[in-house]
């Protein structure tokens, strides 16, 4: 059933009818107009095979309600497309509003890329733009983790569903079928694009129908003159691996992820070329595992009483030891069997907020130089050197994972690239150490503080934690520089937000400033010798934002969630249409 569908089957529910349950109807159908309007906003249903990975084949099987007939029906996202069209045919013709680009102090734009030799060695500027598919199947048994979510886990999800056309129903939960982060420059062009780990494969086999719609998203891309770089996980894990041993918490989810990126490197890697394994993992650890904010909710019951269990003090370490682990195998793949021909990079994507030194004390010095080892370190260093940081040994102890001597000669250099996630900044003082119910957060001795003085360290953005320190950037790119051997370093995130009031807000003149600031910094360390090749601007269009759901906006393109998902041009837009020219 495609697009030009036109019966609509009537039911008493609102439900996807599975084809096993259709034999006996005139139509196999969509129950309800008002369903059949939501999966024509999405895209069509169609029968969906699956080819199994032969490991797998006994467990997938205990999934089928008829085992001699595993059909089943698939929904699949067009919003990637048609974020593609809206690029390359509306974006391109809007009009520039005539901002000034900057000047330094030598006269040249921020960035200007013939200072920079941007003809002879690229440097990317793209955007990113997070769309959201939803599900109210309850049967599926193959929904990412972020599924289970409850509502009270989305900072806007007790509204009313109708409030919002792209939410079919948050008390079902949510689930993000693909990411795709789009920008068109006129000399060169760049997309980020996330894989579902569900989409590809189902319950150990693969999903051929998923397979070909990321085959047809990525020829799309190209098409357009748009190079993927392909994200494998950002946080949307298999709810049957969460559920058969605990996802993150246990070494075979080393085996699994490998199966799943070398089944992506297989298909997509004739046209990919840069490969991101794992994106924030210190998010996906801290916020899962430590505070129980973000799937799969767990953290220590005198946190919150609320989370699915956990131990704050423990869990966080081994979710990020695993984490890492994942992304040297993924890599080691790639590297022995697939980039020698393929030709592609692979790397990690990690978020690192700035801190700066509440005082110049050298304790609250020491304090701001663990802060970034508890954030960036954890994760950097055992890429670099095949450890954790000493720091990070003394102040942890025994809850700290060993690395065997196989497992840490793996992960020394294990990329070819390091992806930089960067928004804010806060200062750091020496903080006291609690030896009762120590956790991740504050195992580091550090007090993080937004304001110094009665004056906060930048101004406030609509997110709690968001504060705008453009030096921020380059401070970051320079520690890199300095304490990694200078690596190839994309900024994969980029971005300030606004908080949505129900007003068609267009003037956006904080984000334009934002990104003018920010990559003046950015221009500061690449002429101070940083290696930086790309900048992802976060992002195109407003989205989804999980645990704040639609109450914040980042895009540069506003979208009208109440108007079938109309999208306006931003005055930031309209400054990078004029900023690329």
């Amino acid at each position: 059933m495609g697009m030009e569908y036109e019966k609509i089957h009537a039911c008493s529910n609102d439900c996807l009818l599975y084809q096993n349950e259709c034999e006996d109807l005139d139509e196999c159908s969509v129950c309800h107009e008002s369903w059949w309007k939501k999966v024509r906003l999405y895209g069509p249903m169609y029968l969906m095979w699956m080819y199994l990975f032969e490991r797998y084949v006994k467990i997938l099987k205990a999934y089928f309600k008829n085992r001699n007939r595993p059909e089943g029906c698939v929904m699949e996202s067009y919003i990637a497309k048609e974020a593609v069209e809206f690029c390359s045919e509306y974006l391109s013709n809007a009009e520039a509003i005539g901002l000034q680009n900057k000047v330094d102090s030598d006269g040249a734009t921020v960035i200007d890329f013939r200072k920079i030799g941007y003809k002879n060695d690229p440097f990317i500027l793209a955007t990113q733009v997070k769309q959201v598919f939803y599900t109210t199947d309850p049967n599926d048994l193959e929904l990412s983790l972020v599924v289970l979510m409850k509502s009270r886990d989305i900072r806007d999800g007790e509204g009313d569903a109708d409030d919002c056309n792209c939410i079919p129903s948050v008390s079902r939960g949510l689930t993000p079928v693909d990411e795709v982060d789009v920008f068109d420059d006129d000399d060169s062009n760049l997309v980020r694009l996330d894989v579902e780990w569900t989409y590809g494969t189902r319950s150990g086999g693969v999903n051929r129908d998923g397979i070909d719609y990321y085959n047809n998203l990525i020829n799309e891309l190209l098409s357009n003159g748009l190079e993927p770089f392909v994200t494998l996980f950002h946080w949307d894990l298999p709810q049957a691996l969460q559920d058969t041993y605990g996802g993150f918490l246990s070494p075979k989810i080393v085996d699994d992820f490998k199966d799943y990126a070398e089944l992506c490197y297989r298909e997509f890697g004739d046209r990919v070329k840069h490969w991101i394994p794992i994106n924030e993992p210190h998010i996906f650890t801290t916020r899962g595992y430590e505070y129980g904010s973000f799937a799969p909710g767990r953290c220590s019951p005198w946190l919150s009483p609320d989370c699915n269990g956990g131990d704050s003090a423990t869990e966080p370490y081994l979710v990020g030891h695993n984490q890492l682990l994942v992304h040297a195998a993924a890599v080691q793949v790639y590297k022995t069997k697939y980039q020698n021909t393929q030709k592609g990079q692979i790397g990690i994507a990690l978020n690192v907020p700035w801190v700066v030194p509440l005082s110049q004390s050298i304790a609250d010095q020491e304090a701001s130089n663990r802060a970034l080892v508890f954030t960036y370190d954890w994760f950097m260093e055992p890429l670099k050197s095949g450890s954790y940081p000493a720091e990070m040994t003394t102040y942890v102890g025994e809850r700290l994972p060993k690395f065997s001597e196989e497992q840490s000669s793996m992960l020394k250099g294990s990329f070819d690239f390091i992806g930089l996630n960067y928004y804010s900044a806060s200062y750091a003082a020496n903080g006291t150490c609690k030896r009762i119910n120590p956790r991740a957060s504050t195992d580091s001795c550090v007090v993080h503080l937004s304001e110094r003085n009665g004056t906060t360290i930048g101004p406030k953005a609509a997110s709690d934690w968001l504060y705008i320190y453009p030096k921020g950037i380059e401070d970051l790119l320079l520690y890199t520089r300095d304490k990694f051997n200078n690596p190839v370093v994309y900024i994969t995130e980029n971005g300030v937000d606004e908080l949505n009031n129900g007003q068609l807000s267009l003037n956006d003149n904080i984000r334009v400033n934002y990104y003018a600031d920010h990559l003046s910094f950015v221009q500061r360390a690449i002429r101070k010798g940083a290696n930086v090749r790309g900048y992802f601007a976060w992002s195109l269009l407003d989205n989804f934002e999980w645990a704040d759901g639609y109450t914040v906006r980042f895009g540069i393109v506003y979208v009208d969630y109440k108007d079938g998902l109309r999208r306006y041009l931003k005055d930031s837009a309209k400054w990078f249409k004029q900023f690329l020219l």
